[in-house]
């Protein structure tokens, strides 16, 4: 028998039982929709976690930090049990090491910041940085320079996120109500930074006050700065915040709290390391890791956000398994079922010359059309459950976005929550298939081990 006399006779069955068909693939469906609509929904979060990262910024760019070893050191401790710190000396030599192409300490301010430009105020944190570093560091920019000292700053790709005007709380820069004339770009603008903070007691031992300096009121200090650039995400701490010059932190920390930095003989709390290429970055995180640094790169935290969503993308898959497996026992039972009813008609079959392979694959044909009928539809009913889905949650997005005052962007809108990828269809697909051809093989293997005399004689 040809695999076309096959084929044809595996489709006039299915046509003559097919009621019995559209509920056996009715349970191949349900279970094939699950497994699409959980592993969409798995792919579509991490899609939007990686987004919502800001992309994660440049792959070449390590934040480091210290690591304490035993003893009262705050901070966690190194794997080697021993205290690093990140020293200028230290910081050289990093600077010396294969691949970096430029090292900065970071030192955050002291303080709440607040800044002012026309009727806009904003919010954001203070961080200095070494400006012969800038050059090195390579930093990405959304626009303007990357241009740093005294009287220009650079903004994290978050800060302008902040603004909103005092007398309207709910209205922000491109915002409905906002005029055209403020929605213009702050890069080349002079901007109002005031920074407040208390004077920091001196301390001997945990609690106990050895002195207080003068004047310990609130202090506050007013700048008037020149936005050189606005920073790409990045990622970490830096997206929030303001940049000056390190220099011009280390003098706005000893006047707003009395207290004289000592970074240079303890160490700075953190440090950018960059990198030339990816590869040098693994080799060179790897380095600071095995010294007993603490180190952050978007690599790392791209690798265990993504295991941690193929363990989500695997669990949600098998919970969605347990309906097909439910609906191959449908399948086989259907096909038992068959081999009763069409007794005599296998008899014949073979009597005619059919083997007992053209009998098995007759069957087998049957069963995995099923499995592949109730894939595509499954398909399809988890892909427009998903398109619902997303509508809904994008609409129920958009109308908090107007009901504070704020105009939808085109991420807030573009957002999705469940993703079908192609992979998926095609692994669906297969698996559905697969499925009615395993729930098959035990019909199959009955129906041509029948003896052909006896089953021209059933009733």
């Amino acid at each position: 028998m040809m695999l076309r006399d096959v084929v044809y006779l595996a489709i006039l069955n299915l046509k003559r039982m097919k009621l019995r068909v559209a509920m056996t693939a009715g349970g191949v469906l349900i279970g094939t929709a699950a497994v699409v609509l959980l592993v969409s929904l798995g792919v579509g979060l991490q899609r939007s976690a990686q987004q919502s990262l800001g992309d994660l910024g440049n792959l070449t760019l390590l934040t480091v930090m210290p690591s304490a070893g035993p003893g009262p050191q705050p901070g966690p401790a190194s794997p080697q049990g021993r205290q690093t710190t990140l020293t200028p000396d230290v910081l050289e030599e990093f600077a010396r090491m294969p691949g970096v192409t430029g090292v900065t300490p970071v030192v955050p301010l002291s303080g709440n910041a607040t800044f002012k430009v026309g009727d806009w105020v904003g919010f954001a944190n203070v961080f200095g940085i070494d400006p012969r570093a800038i050059k090195g560091l390579d930093l990405e920019l959304e626009d303007g320079k990357a241009f740093l000292n005294r009287g220009n700053v650079l903004l994290g790709a978050q800060v302008l996120r902040t603004l909103r005007n005092p007398r309207r709380p709910m209205e922000r820069p491109g915002s409905r109500g906002a005029s055209e004339k403020e929605k213009v770009k702050l890069v080349g603008k002079s901007i109002v930074l005031t920074i407040t903070g208390r004077p920091i007691p001196r301390m001997e031992g945990p609690g106990i006050v050895v002195e207080m300096p003068r004047g310990a009121e609130q202090r506050e200090k007013r700048l008037r700065v020149r936005v050189a650039g606005v920073l790409k995400p990045m990622g970490f701490t830096l997206d929030m915040a303001i940049v000056l010059p390190l220099d011009e932190v280390l003098r706005l920390e000893r006047e707003l709290t009395g207290r004289t930095p000592t970074y240079a003989r303890r160490g700075y709390p953190q440090a950018l390391v960059k990198v030339a290429d990816v590869k040098q970055a693994v080799k060179v995180e790897q380095e600071l890791t095995r010294r007993g640094y603490i180190v952050i790169s978007p690599r790392t935290m791209m690798q265990g956000m993504n295991v941690f969503f193929a363990i989500l993308q695997g669990i949600l898959g098998g919970i969605g398994a347990v309906a097909l497996l439910v609906a191959a026992f449908g399948i086989a039972n259907t096909m038992v079922m068959a081999i009763y009813e069409r007794t005599r008609e296998i008899g014949l079959l073979k009597a005619m010359g059919a083997t007992n392979r053209d009998i098995m694959s007759l069957f087998l044909m049957e069963s995995g059309a099923i499995g592949f009928l109730g894939g595509l539809g499954g398909v399809v009913l988890g892909y427009l459950v998903g398109w619902v889905g997303n509508q809904v949650v994008s609409a129920y997005i958009q109308r908090n976005l107007v009901m504070q005052g704020m105009q939808p962007t085109n991420d807030s809108m573009a957002t999705t929550f469940v993703y079908t990828p192609l992979w998926l269809v095609v692994f669906a697909l297969a698996f559905s298939f697969l499925i009615g051809i395993m729930s098959g093989i035990y019909p199959a293997v009955r129906a041509a081990n029948l003896d052909p005399v006896q089953a021209l004689r059933y009733e």
